[in-house]
């Protein structure tokens, strides 16, 4: 049977990667590729949420649109200390903060904090 690994590195880390990957696995061989990417604009933002202060990302689309995504940590550390899915505790934080998403966050409001219905 085969098994497929793949490793992605800065270019100046090639040769290193690939004596771990030749010297740690049964591999005598590999292929590798250059790859570029390509990221949107972004930049970090502290909001309010009624959850609390949170670190959000403002991402601008090709089109210009604007959208803001919370970070994964602020969310992780709120759904800890309230004892909240994490997933939950992100979807308030995005629909507070996204225009878009405004019919959603009145949904919240009329729920507690524990995401019963109030």
């Amino acid at each position: 049977p085969g098994t497929r690994i793949e490793v992605i590195c800065k270019e100046a880390d090639l040769d290193r990667m690939a004596a771990l990957v030749l010297s740690q696995t049964s591999a005598i061989g590999l292929r590798y590729q250059p790859c570029d990417r390509m990221i949107l604009k972004r930049e970090s933002l502290d909001v309010e949420t009624r959850l609390g202060p949170a670190r959000v990302k403002k991402i601008t689309v090709p089109d210009g649109s604007v959208r803001l995504v919370p970070e994964y940590e602020d969310c992780r550390e709120k759904a800890l200390a309230r004892n909240l899915p994490l997933h939950r505790v992100y979807e308030r934080v995005a629909a507070e903060v996204n225009c878009l998403d405004r019919d959603q966050a009145r949904l919240y409001k009329t729920r507690g904090e524990d995401g019963d219905r109030r």
